[in-house]
């Protein structure tokens, strides 16, 4: 907190108005007026501000409720010192997210009207907001009708936030507080900068703030879905994250939720605050857009409803009468559910799904031509026998682990986008000798989920090293993060957070990266799932190297192969089975 400053002090009773001198009180010392016994506060005069009344602190982070007498309003004033917890490069980092706030407009964020530095430390000054949405974590739930519109306003809010590359980082039931006319907003943003590391026991933070990791859209979309469940159903922070109230929940039921009281609550939007709240991070939604398409009857799930309506179904018709009609329904359900699940899980169990078994999955429509062309280029069954074994031992070493000469390698399809063509593969896949064509296709359908995995990982912030930067392909460096990336927008690369810098925000395509970029990438996401370290740790991360190291086999970065390879390798001894039957050779990656 600042130091008082000593020049004269003189404020007025608010009850009698009597002038009272209260140079030598400390600031925001309550006494009685000596005129007519009423509780005055001494006030202290900060920047151009008057600090009124010390409202609370947070991790060295202190708010109050000021009045700038130039503007003749009230404003709330965080204060924030300079020392070892929050050393002068995190204070900037805050002020940088905060000058980035400030550019975002929207009626669902407070507005910040001046930050910058004074001589011990940083100061915000915005808009003053002091009731909470929800009072308390155990408040009761809020009717539908008044929580609608309440949520879609934050999420928009949010959504051009996380759109502007600023995430929160502390989302919790204070950061949502309605204006004098009673508007929800949010406020406080930059402030989990401030925290990180320090969100142990908070009951809305994200696993991976618990554990000291950095801001994020994800981080913030999980506490923003535990926060809402807590609002729509009234549970607490951990049985909204645990899903405690809504494990046994079924969109067939007449009508959905009547046992857990939430008879008025859209399935949908449950749902995707459900997923929202997953503990992994890449289940979660790459962004807001599911939450607000389900609060504006635009999303799946209510479309799928819409659907039913006018074709003369109702929640309520027993199944009996229409057994069909509900094996129909549920099956759509289950569709829908699956193309909510988050585009991040999808993404990577459908790029690993090829490496636990040998041949094609003939139900994966993304491959399914690819498979078709193994059928054709494999031997007939009238050949198996003596004499393909006899083929077998004549064959080179090269040929038995497949390790593709480099006549065919050069055939090989490599789109500069990472888009995979089905056609070219299955053309490319035609033109191989029969005993490459297994290893190949397993490759291929690697990297046909290659693109939507790493957009996928991209819910999370790419940070490559500030010495670094990031490569691009045309040889040049580019100093700068990427804090999200999407199909529909490409990469957000934003500077470094360090005030100081002037390089603007700038858009790329992922084709604008540098090969040795993209390979930065999937090993920097690899890291990251080594640390995270869940129940299907082991295999995922075994499967991620994997994958990488097809990926930079086949635009031929060898030596980068090999590197995915040990680490592969490192993660799970007993995967090279899997390493050989790609065409690697463990023995050969081995330092």
């Amino acid at each position: 907190m600042p130091e008082q400053e000593k020049t004269k002090m003189k404020i007025q009773c608010p009850s009698c108005s009597s002038k009272l001198d209260v140079t030598d009180l400390k600031p925001f010392t309550v006494f009685s007026c000596p005129q007519c016994g009423s509780a005055v506060t001494v006030p202290m005069r900060f920047q151009a501000y008057v600090l009124e009344e010390y409202l609370e602190s947070n991790g060295g982070i202190h708010r109050y409720r000021a009045l700038d007498e130039k503007l003749d309003r009230e404003v709330c004033v965080v204060i924030c010192e300079a020392s070892e917890t929050h050393p002068w490069e995190q204070l900037e980092r805050y002020l940088d997210l905060v000058r980035k706030v400030a550019s975002v407009s929207h009626p669902g964020m407070a507005t910040v009207y001046s930050c910058g530095r004074y001589e011990a430390g940083v100061y915000v000054a915005s808009q003053l907001l002091l009731k909470p949405v929800r009072d308390n974590v155990l408040a009761d739930r809020l009717d539908w009708r008044e929580a609608k519109p309440l949520l879609l306003s934050l999420a928009e809010a949010l959504q051009k936030a996380a759109e502007a590359g600023v995430p929160h980082g502390s989302l919790n039931g204070n950061s949502f507080r309605r204006d004098a006319a009673g508007v929800p907003k949010v406020c406080d943003f930059g402030e989990g900068v401030l925290l990180t590391g320090r969100l142990a026991d908070e009951p809305y933070a994200a696993p991976e703030r618990k554990a000291g990791g950095e801001c994020s859209v994800a981080s913030d979309l999980y506490s923003f879905g535990v926060w809402a469940l807590g609002l729509l159903t009234g549970c607490s922070p951990h049985d909204a994250a645990s899903g405690v109230m809504l494990e046994d929940a079924d969109p067939a039921d007449a009508p959905f939720g009547t046992d857990m009281g939430l008879t008025d609550i859209p399935f949908g939007v449950l749902m995707v605050l459900r997923q929202m709240a997953s503990a992994s991070v890449f289940q979660r939604p790459n962004g807001y857009l599911p939450l607000i398409a389900e609060l504006s009857g635009k999303g799946q799930v209510a479309m799928v409803k819409n659907r039913r309506k006018a074709a003369g179904f109702t929640a309520r018709e027993p199944a009996a009468e229409n057994k069909g009609g509900g094996m129909a329904s549920a099956m759509v359900f289950c569709l829908v559910a699956l193309l909510l699940g988050g585009v991040g899980g999808w993404a990577f169990w459908k790029w690993r799904d090829g490496a636990r078994q040998g041949g094609m999955d003939k139900h994966d429509p993304t491959v399914e031509g690819l498979a078709a062309t193994v059928e054709k280029t494999s031997p007939a069954d009238d050949d198996v026998g003596a004499e393909e074994e006899t083929e077998e031992q004549d064959l080179s070493e090269e040929a038995r682990f497949a390790r593709l000469p480099s006549e065919f390698r050069r055939l090989r399809p490599r789109p500069e986008n990472l888009k995979f063509d089905e056609g070219s593969m299955r053309e490319y896949l035609g033109k191989l000798p029969p005993e490459y064509v297994a290893a190949e296709t397993e490759r291929a359908r690697r990297l046909m989920g290659l693109r939507d995995y790493l957009f996928a990982s991209l819910r999370l912030p790419y940070r490559p090293p500030k010495n670094e930067g990031l490569r691009l392909r045309d040889g040049s460096v580019l100093r700068g993060f990427i804090p999200m990336g999407t199909e529909e927008q490409g990469l957000v690369v934003r500077p470094f957070d360090d005030a100081r810098q002037s390089l603007p925000v700038t858009k790329l395509e992922m084709e604008d990266l540098a090969w040795e970029e993209i390979w930065s990438m999937l090993d920097y996401y690899g890291k990251m799932r080594e640390d995270m370290g869940d129940a299907q740790a082991r295999s995922s991360v075994f499967e991620h190297y994997l994958a990488g190291a097809v990926a930079c086999d086949w635009y031929g970065y060898r030596k980068d192969a090999a590197v995915f390879i040990q680490k592969a390798l490192k993660i799970d001894p007993e995967g090279k089975s899997s390493i050989e039957r790609l065409g690697f050779d463990p023995k050969k990656t081995r330092r």
